[in-house]
């Protein structure tokens, strides 16, 4: 083990001091490292006090070999709303209404084939204002001193210079005076920096609680982390292994599973009659205009690259026609082939990244088929609340419920046993990679 701290060798040079008390100086600060790896260090320093700390700043370059990291830049194509071209997408949709519910009221016509052509008018009528390309490069760092100078005002600005000026006296005369006046400036001047940076903190504080209430995904966005550096330690090809593994069914040694999809597809009996006949009546506008209204801005498109901004925005050209197409499906039985696709996006949960099998995949699916799917779970969750199908106990998936409610329970619970002197025992369950391990032919 070596000791670094700044000498030369020479047997008069004590090297510098590295901090400094209201009792004096002292050389108490050190670097300790490996014998084999003293000879990697160059350029050993020792600065100048500062107002961050008692300590001074002690750097060091270390000589190694270092890899080489490619940087990549590629153009990618996003689709965002801009309200500028919001008239214009209006016309240009009203204008094809009448062509488009002659094709949507064609028996003749598939269900897949009414929801290509519904998306290529819509999208062939929103790319010319809403497409943008987007050059993506490596991340940026956080500049310091811009983010400083958010709350760094006039005030830390006089102690500093106040603080810089006391201390350029004491080096230069070290006596007991000078130090109780660097000590002096030194206090007000933290003093100053913690007062402002609370006061600012504060105040960003009340900004974030109500871009949380209003602006939900620029909230979550400034608490995304970004890689440092492009990781191609993992190949696109082994990703699309690893989830084409995960999507296999080997369903031909399961007879329960063969039975359940075949009834489920009403290919076993030829029978296709409704349950629940509550559940199967037509589709109505009110449902549809509704679900559009209640839908979320900002959401990334699937492969048809529909954004919800388009049926928010001309909720009253669309609906319509949205809901002959809805009912279309609905009496078809089918859902569209183009729906069942999606974009495959691997995030990674755990080190280290070059397993694919650490990454989660995360699927864009459309916009247009997700307003499809919400007018039915809004209608069988007002089926399943009024013929009382849910368990109170069911807290997952459900609006106005939470995992407070359970905290609120569980802690209940605990106190009541606790309370009366008996034990309680709690088991929680947590299912390695759980979604990957689901049936997809089943869901």
């Amino acid at each position: 083990m070596c000791i670094v701290n700044g000498r030369s060798g020479m047997p008069d040079d004590m090297g510098n001091f590295t901090c400094m008390t209201h009792n004096g100086e002292s050389l108490i600060d050190l670097v300790l490292t490996k014998y084999s790896n003293f000879a990697y260090l160059r350029n050993f320093q020792v600065h100048e006090y500062t107002e961050f700390s008692n300590h001074t700043p002690v750097s060091f370059v270390l000589h190694i070999a270092t890899s080489y990291v490619r940087e990549t830049t590629r153009t990618k194509v996003q689709y965002r709303w801009n309200e500028t071209f919001r008239n214009d997408f209006r016309t240009d949709i009203s204008l094809t209404i009448p062509e488009l519910n002659t094709v949507l009221g064609n028996d003749d016509v598939s269900v897949d084939k009414k929801v290509d052509y519904f998306s290529s008018i819509v999208t062939d009528n929103a790319e010319k204002y809403f497409k943008k390309c987007v050059k993506c490069s490596m991340p940026s760092f956080v500049d310091k001193d811009t983010e400083r100078k958010k709350w760094f005002n006039t005030d830390c600005i006089d102690k500093q210079r106040k603080y810089q000026a006391s201390l350029a006296k004491y080096l230069n005369n070290r006596n007991s005076s000078n130090l109780n006046e660097l000590h002096t400036s030194t206090r007000d001047y933290k003093i100053c920096v913690k007062r402002s940076k609370y006061i600012y903190n504060r105040e960003r504080c009340r900004k974030m609680y109500d871009m949380r209430r209003l602006r939900p995904r620029d909230f979550w966005r400034m608490f995304k982390t970004r890689p440092t550096c492009f990781n191609d330690s993992v190949s696109s090809e082994d990703l699309f292994e690893h989830f084409k593994s995960l999507s296999k069914q080997n369903i031909e040694d399961n007879d329960d599973f063969s039975d359940y999809l075949k009834i489920f597809d009403g290919i076993s009996t030829g029978n296709n009659s409704c349950t629940f006949e509550e559940l199967d009546v037509p589709i109505t506008y009110e449902e549809v205009n509704k679900a559009c209204k209640n839908l979320k801005r900002s959401k990334s498109p699937g492969l048809d690259n529909i954004i919800n901004e388009y049926f928010i925005e001309a909720s009253d050209i669309l609906t319509w026609p949205v809901t002959m197409l809805f009912n279309s499906i609905l009496d078809s039985g089918k859902f569209p082939r183009s729906w069942s696709q999606g974009v495959i996006v691997p995030v990674l949960k755990k080190q280290p990244s070059d397993n694919s099998g650490n990454y989660r995949g995360v699927t864009l699916t459309s916009c247009f088929a997700k307003l499809f799917t919400t007018v039915i779970n809004e209608r069988l969750k007002t089926w399943s609340i009024q013929n009382d199908k849910i368990t109170d106990a069911q807290i997952g998936f459900r609006s106005g419920h939470g995992t407070t409610d359970a905290i609120f329970v569980l802690q209940t619970l605990i106190d009541y046993y606790l309370n009366s002197g008996k034990r309680v025992y709690c088991a929680f369950v947590d299912y390695q990679k759980a979604f990957d391990s689901i049936s997809r032919s089943a869901v």
